[in-house]
């Protein structure tokens, strides 16, 4: 069976000796593919990646200047060499001027010669790639941050001024029934607003903190969480089942897996509809194929299909109405993410929600550095 390469080198010479050398002599080391003429060079480069193009200067229907010159234009990533046999002094400055040509390669090659050449011009694709891969991330973040600062901006002033309007009620009408009725909405506007800031302030250190890895049991971090809600998960008659016999343990960094669950298990408790007579919470954790599964299904309001793909965008509210700041399943993805894995929620027929993560049993960052 031939081995895979990870980098592919093209190399175009209208002599087929030159090109039957040429493979014989790298393909241990590289992806070969050979062309006797531009056009099917061309053709080559249109059917497969090519990270390397080496072409001959000399050729009948178009000469090594412009035929990397033109592959210059359509690929602009794949590395390109010259090589000639000649002193073509004139063509080789004027592919240099061009910008068309990384390096030129007189014939006769020496092995050892052009198998550095060859390992430089691969390290500088390979460079060249993973710049482009930060800027295009770079890009990205910013426009985030842009727009994550403007909802920001307005989802915060919003409490502020909900706030700032029932105190001058409370100027107005100073009768203690008013004014216990108004201090009480401004509680509750404050408690939500002091969660969309936790929400803030969790986002902020998922984004900035590196991930610290131990021996988490999913389980116990689950009942962690369940004791905070205790007081909801009463008042609200909610019945939370658990098959919690076995120890399901990861290797996963313990803050983040935590703030993922509590969103999750929040939301959960948040959209139980209090006219049900029946309220449920299933949680199932198990391990399948080196990946952990958490699995959560309520019989609370549901999601309807029409906004199941928005729900994890920075501070979408399903309804004006909405019990939460927007921010908890846009801040469950991120942490998803982090750590590797996938989110997903359905809403069968917008009865209930079934949400599930799959995490990889060893995170990455210990795959690539085992104790």
């Amino acid at each position: 069976m031939q081995a895979q390469h990870p980098f592919t080198i093209l190399y175009v010479d209208d002599e087929n000796e030159n090109l039957i050398v040429f493979k014989t002599t790298f393909k241990k080391h590289y992806n070969i593919l050979t062309a006797l003429s531009a056009k099917e060079g061309l053709e080559i480069l249109r059917s497969q990646t090519v990270q390397v193009l080496i072409t001959d200067q000399r050729m009948p229907e178009m000469s090594g200047v412009d035929f990397l010159e033109l592959v210059k234009r359509e690929y602009p990533d794949c590395i390109r060499l010259l090589m000639t046999g000649y002193t073509d002094s004139e063509s080789i400055i004027l592919a240099i001027n061009k910008g068309s040509v990384f390096y030129f390669i007189r014939k006769p090659w020496v092995r050892e010669e052009l198998f550095t050449l060859l390992e430089k011009c691969l390290s500088f694709y390979t460079l060249k790639r993973r710049r482009k891969e930060l800027e295009h991330q770079w890009t990205r973040a910013l426009q985030d941050l842009e727009t994550f600062f403007y909802k920001s901006y307005h989802d915060l002033k919003g409490p502020i001024s909900t706030q700032l309007g029932l105190l001058n009620m409370i100027k107005l009408d100073q009768s203690p029934e008013m004014t216990t009725k108004y201090l009480s909405l401004i509680e509750e506007v404050t408690l939500k607003l002091d969660r969309t800031l936790n929400k803030v302030q969790c986002l902020s250190e998922v984004l900035r903190d590196q991930v610290t890895l131990e021996a988490v049991d999913i389980y116990e971090i689950v009942r962690e969480i369940l004791f905070g809600f205790k007081e909801d998960i009463q008042s609200r008659g909610i019945e939370v089942l658990m098959d919690d016999n076995t120890i399901q343990i990861m290797q996963t960094d313990r803050k983040l897996i935590k703030s993922l669950l509590e969103t999750l298990i929040e939301n959960s408790i948040l959209y139980m509809s209090d006219s049900q007579i029946e309220k449920e919470i299933r949680i199932v954790v198990y391990k399948a194929n080196d990946e952990l599964f958490f699995c959560l299904f309520d019989n609370g309001i549901g999601i309807n299909e029409d906004i199941l793909s928005k729900v994890f965008d920075a501070f979408y509210k399903g309804t004006y109405n909405s019990k939460g700041g927007g921010l908890g399943l846009y801040l469950a993805k991120k942490i998803t993410e982090k750590l590797h894995g996938t989110i997903e929620l359905k809403s069968p027929g917008g009865k209930g929600t079934e949400a599930i993560i799959r995490l990889p049993e060893m995170h990455p960052q210990l795959a690539s550095h085992p104790v």
